[in-house]
């Protein structure tokens, strides 16, 4: 989140120094995919240097893109002032609207899937306790259990994102047993 924050000042600095946001438009999705991709790459027994690194490259890349494309829509309808606001409420709207249903989706498949994963890799945890949140995995599942439920946690992430990288997969690898190597 810190290299999305930092990457939109930086750009969006830059862009009001040379008038030019063509440049991280096209430079933006390359290194969001690139890191988007090493992040689903992202195991045991990867380090925490490098999923770090693969964060920040997903998020300069998703950075200097995500204020930008908002220029070029103010620049496209710069010779109708009136009409800039809407262009930005509905590219904003846009943005918002799509992230809300994305994460409706991924939620429902997500739960339905951790259900699945859970009664096939850890029958004896309570459900309840990990579907609040995946901290519990660690503070209130015995510690021979917990292996299997991050087995079962990261697999069920397997079906939200296939080809996006996995918000909480690193989190739970970097504080599970390496011995891990079923993911």
């Amino acid at each position: 989140m810190l290299a999305v924050v930092l990457s939109v000042i930086t750009s969006g600095q830059i862009v009001a120094r040379i008038g030019r946001y063509w440049y991280f438009l096209m430079l933006g999705p390359p290194f969001s995919a690139i890191g988007s991709g090493l992040l689903y790459t992202v195991g045991p027994a990867t380090s925490e240097a490098k999923l770090i690194g693969f964060m920040i490259l997903s998020g300069v890349g998703i950075g200097v893109t995500m204020q930008n494309s908002l220029f070029a829509m103010q620049a496209e309808f710069r010779d109708q002032p009136k009409l800039v606001g809407q262009a930005t409420g509905m590219a904003t709207f846009g943005q918002f609207l799509g992230g809300t249903i994305g994460l409706a989706v991924a939620e429902a498949a997500f739960s339905s899937q951790l259900s699945k994963n859970l009664l096939k890799y850890a029958p004896t945890v309570d459900k309840s306790v990990i579907t609040q949140t995946p901290t519990n995995i660690y503070s209130q599942v015995a510690k021979s259990e917990i292996p299997s439920v991050v087995i079962a946690y990261c697999k069920s992430l397997d079906i939200v994102s296939p080809a996006r990288p996995r918000p909480a997969r690193p989190y739970l690898l970097m504080h599970a047993d390496p011995s891990l190597t079923a993911l």
